[in-house]
């Protein structure tokens, strides 16, 4: 579970009846196309993130009535924890020195554990967790649990949104990277040509310091790159798309929920021209 998700010009036809996929978008759009819903989309976890500057005055304990007011939907209550550690490198031997474990807020699970919602000092998150069903269901939910958290902790601003999608693929384990993924790293004909891991992590600016973080790994990759594949007829592989702009918004206002539409439509540029029509059509 998430705690708080370059690409070439694409063959795909700009037409909607020649392969369904794509078609043109209109004239300063930030995509080039308008991508329809997957039937079989592979999200594992979609995450929408609101960081905000509360008051200064403002302590954990006055979030307490946003757990009350989640109780009946959300009856799993945890504490999220922060830690910070501190390296002094000298002369002498590296000096580690560390904070004891704070609490920031609570994540509050449904029963099923499908879907979360965090409230912190720090900010707000909703999470889909293997449950998504469309961008329109994770929207209206997060406005109404929003107005909820801000009303309790009076944000003075947001600081940042955030989308972040993280899929699951599968990849014949034995073909070609380039017949799945369209976005990937280009190996140098002298070297074997099908890695038998993978992990590439790009950051991809946008239009008003708008950004993605783009990430592909396969599954038994661990979180330092070392390899655990064993041979097999497929490959899972996770593509981590985090969309996400640093700017100030009025908590109140429209605009924050506008510029989330903004952020779902390059999220979607990002996992659209990623893969080839080959991959796309298993999850249509």
């Amino acid at each position: 579970m998430v705690s708080l998700c370059s690409t070439r010009g694409s063959p795909l036809s700009k037409t909607p009846h020649a392969t369904g996929f794509r078609v043109v978008g209109p004239p300063g759009s930030l995509m080039s196309g308008i991508y329809p819903h997957l039937s079989r989309a592979p999200i594992r976890e979609a995450v929408l993130d609101i960081r905000v500057e509360l008051p200064a005055s403002f302590a954990l304990e006055q979030l307490a009535p946003f757990t009350d007011l989640l109780s009946a939907s959300f009856p799993e209550v945890r504490p999220i924890h922060t830690i910070s550690a501190n390296f002094a490198i000298g002369d002498k031997a590296p000096e580690i020195s560390s904070a004891p474990p704070r609490i920031v807020g609570h994540i509050h699970w449904t029963q099923d554990k499908s879907r979360a919602v965090q409230g912190r000092l720090d900010g707000f998150t909703v999470n889909h967790v293997n449950s998504y069903k469309d961008w329109e269901s994770l929207r209206l939910q997060a406005q109404e649990l929003w107005r909820l958290y801000a009303d309790v902790a009076h944000p003075v601003r947001v600081v940042r949104i955030a989308l972040r999608y993280v899929n699951r693929l599968e990849l014949l384990a034995d073909a070609p990277l380039e017949r799945s993924l369209r976005t990937l790293p280009k190996i140098n004909s002298a070297l074997p040509q099908h890695p038998t891991n993978h992990f590439m992590r790009l950051v991809l600016p946008f239009p008003e310091s708008r950004q993605v973080v783009l990430t592909q790994a396969t599954e038994d990759v661990d979180l330092l790159g070392n390899g655990m594949h064993e041979a097999g007829n497929s490959v899972g592989l996770l593509l981590d798309l985090d969309a996400f702009v640093s700017r100030s918004f009025d908590p109140r206002s429209s605009d924050m929920w506008a510029e989330f539409e903004q952020l779902r439509e390059i999220k979607n540029l990002c996992f659209f021209e990623s893969l080839t029509p080959e991959a796309l059509e298993r999850y249509r």
